[in-house]
Formats: structure tokens, C-alpha cells, sequence
């Protein structure tokens, strides 16, 4: 058929745009087969690499300890065996807690108020739009029912809302009432999910969690999972965990060199001898290096919120010349720009009595020296930008 030499130049184009889009559509399957090539010879890489040293890759901020050595998962059973699998890596994700007055903070799952060292623990993940999870909630409440004399701490419920939208308040007002007693609250709202991300693992690791809910896993006394069911607890399965539970228990207060709970190493939630030095330091099991100071002068030691941790304060410095706009740590003098107002130091208040030096005396009170005397429980003592310091409202974390 003869082509219009006036539509010639329009057939061209439109030969040159089929063209050129068949040739991107070439290109951009070899180069996605090329990606798909480069994913498999890393992933094969890496596990080769796994298979040789028997050890998946150490945790950034962990210490080279020894740890023994982790079960396998099967799905189709509950009980993972006597070793368990190690979940060190989720002990540091940040969660929403709700504690016992309602208020939701932010806090590590590892942290000694979540999960204090020594304990059993069952964690269950469960969302609102779960429905089997609702299903299977009163009989946790049940079965930690049966038993709350015999377990008391020993044994501690441990709620985890993931996958959901829903405000963790309102969703645990909701199910309060067939939830156990003494719950702790816990809500994954971090982006991408950081908690469900540890549990699925990295290559080599054991996973722990595949996208179901509900999910429930048995933390012994040294934080490993020893017992696990990934989908809905039938009857069957309650008396098996009921049992298991009973088994960990008798853990505790078992001695001598071989006792399962009596086992150093970093991952076990005891922050044990040797672990909080700063070189070597297991920050799974001790958390991290405080770094707030004691005021100067202070001779008490300050003690962290860990209650192994104790921070002694440096010996008190010299005051700051008075030329000087401030003096850093080490003493150096800061020199005040040309120009700018005198800042009185603190004076000397009867016998000798100076604000700052740590002592509430000589007739110091909040509002002329809160650096020794403090604020009320709603207030903070802070400097100004002028370096003067007062109580100051409270900012809400």
C-alpha cells in the first residue's frame, strides 16, 4: 500500500518511537537478569561464607563473646530444643511502651523493666485485625490464671502489637479484658517494622517470624527462644507450653558449673563481670555507656537506671577565670568576645557558703541557687543562654 508523501514523515516517527521503546524494553530485561544474577551469587556467597566459619556475622556494638550454639526451627513442632535460638539482635529495637499509668514511651525491648534478666518470658505478636489472635487471647489469660501464685515473677506475659495502624492505646483499652494480668504493653511503630525485621534475621540466621500472625515465643531465662507456635494455640498446644513453661522454671533454680541460668556470656540480659567495662563492652546485656555528668562537686556516685552501673564523677574543677566566657571540661579558657556583658560569677554566700559547690545551705533556696537546692517535682534547674540558672517547666519526653 502506497504511504501519503505528506503522512510520510508522521509513519517515521511513529516507526522510531516502536523502536526505541522495544529497544528499552530489551534493555531493561537484560539488566534485570543481570540484578537477579548479582543477588543470587551474593546470597550464595554469603552462605558458603556462614558454612565456613559456622557463625552468622557479629552484631555492630557486641562484644566478641562465646555463645552456645542455637536449634533449628521447624515449624511443624513447638519445643525448639535445649539451646534455643538466639534473638540478641531485637533485644536493641526501640518499641512504644505502655506502661502501667497509660503513657506511652519509648523503650528497648532488652531494657531491665521490659524484660528483667533471669525470667520466663511469653511473647506473643498479635495485631487488632487479627481475628485468630483474639481468639487465642483468654486462653493466655486463662492458663497465667491457673497459675499466678506458683509463677508470680517467675513467668511474665509479654504483648506485642505489630503490623497495625491502630493506636496502641486505644487497642489495648479494647482488649484489656481478656488480655493476663500484669501484661507488658508493647507496640512496634517504628518505620519499616524494626522489631519483625530482627526476627526474620539476617542471611544464615534462624527466622522467626513469616509474615502470620498470630505468633508466640518462649524467652528462657537466658533470652533465648526455646519454644514457638506460629499460628493460632489450640487446646493441645496450651498444655504443651504449659508444660515447657513449668520445665523453665525448674531452670532457675538450678546450680552448680553446668546450670543453664548461670551461663556468662553477652546476650544472656545479665549484664555480668566484665561486661560494662568501656572496651569490652556488651551493650545487649549492660546498655549503653552513660554519659550524663554529676554536678560538680558532688562526691556522691551517681548511679545509672542500671542498677550495676555506677558512674563516679570527676574531682571538681577550678573556677573559671573571670575573663573567661566559660571554661571547657579540661579547664581551657573560652575568652569572652570583644564587647560583650559581664557575667557575675557566683558569690560567696556567708562562710564560704557558693552556689554550685553541691550543698543546699547558708540560705540558698531554688529560686537563688536550684543547682544545689533543685526544683519542684515539675520543674527543671537549667542554664540560660546568659548562664544563669533556674527552674524551668518540665519538658514532657
Amino acid at each position: 500500500m502506497a504511504v501519503d508523501p505528506e503522512s510520510r514523515p508522521l509513519v517515521l516517527s511513529a516507526f522510531l518511537c516502536l523502536l526505541i521503546a522495544a529497544s528499552s524494553v530489551v534493555l531493561s530485561l537484560v539488566l534485570w537478569q543481570e540484578i537477579a544474577r548479582t543477588e543470587r551469587d551474593i546470597a550464595w556467597t554469603t552462605e558458603r561464607s556462614l558454612a565456613c566459619t559456622g557463625a552468622a556475622p557479629a552484631s555492630v556494638g557486641e562484644p566478641p563473646r562465646a555463645a552456645p550454639p542455637e536449634d533449628r526451627v521447624q515449624r511443624d513442632r513447638t519445643y525448639l530444643g535445649d539451646e534455643g535460638i538466639d534473638i540478641s539482635s531485637a533485644m536493641g529495637v526501640e518499641l512504644q511502651h505502655l506502661d502501667a499509668g497509660a503513657e506511652l514511651r519509648s523503650a528497648r525491648v532488652g531494657d531491665r523493666k521490659i524484660l528483667p534478666p533471669s525470667t520466663i518470658h511469653v511473647v506473643n505478636l498479635w495485631a487488632v485485625w487479627c481475628g485468630a489472635c483474639k481468639e487465642e487471647m483468654p486462653d493466655f489469660q486463662r492458663l497465667f490464671a491457673e497459675h499466678a501464685e506458683d509463677w508470680g515473677e517467675s513467668v511474665r506475659f509479654v504483648a506485642v502489637q505489630v503490623n497495625d495502624l491502630s493506636a496502641p492505646k486505644i487497642a489495648y483499652e479494647d482488649w484489656a479484658e481478656s488480655l493476663p494480668a500484669e501484661t507488658i504493653r508493647l507496640s512496634d511503630r517504628g518505620q519499616g517494622a524494626p522489631f519483625l525485621q530482627a526476627l526474620r534475621g539476617r542471611p544464615g540466621q534462624q527466622p522467626l517470624f513469616f509474615d502470620e500472625l498470630p505468633v508466640t515465643l518462649v524467652l528462657d531465662c537466658n533470652r533465648r527462644v526455646r519454644w514457638a507456635k506460629f499460628e493460632r494455640l489450640v487446646d493441645g498446644d496450651i498444655r504443651d507450653l504449659e508444660r515447657h513453661l513449668e520445665l523453665l522454671r525448674a531452670e532457675l533454680t538450678d546450680e552448680g558449673p553446668d546450670a543453664r541460668c548461670q551461663r556468662e556470656w553477652c546476650g544472656n540480659g545479665r549484664c555480668e563481670a566484665g561486661e560494662e567495662s568501656a572496651g569490652d563492652r556488651c551493650v545487649v546485656d549492660c546498655g549503653e555507656r552513660p554519659t550524663v555528668a554529676a554536678p560538680a562537686g558532688d562526691v556522691t556516685p551517681w548511679v545509672s537506671d542500671t542498677p550495676d552501673l555506677v558512674e563516679v564523677p570527676d574531682p571538681p574543677q577550678a573556677p573559671c577565670p573571670a575573663h573567661c566566657a566559660r571554661c571547657t571540661a579540661d579547664g581551657r579558657c573560652i575568652p569572652k568576645l570583644r564587647g560583650a556583658p559581664e557575667v557575675a560569677t557566683p558569690a560567696a554566700q556567708g562562710d564560704g557558703v557558693r552556689c554550685g559547690d553541691g550543698r543546699c545551705e547558708g540560705g540558698e533556696d531554688s529560686n537563688s541557687c536550684c543547682r544545689d537546692c533543685g526544683c519542684a517535682s515539675s520543674m527543671d534547674c537549667r542554664a540560660a543562654a546568659d548562664e544563669r540558672w533556674s527552674c524551668v517547666p518540665r519538658l514532657k519526653p
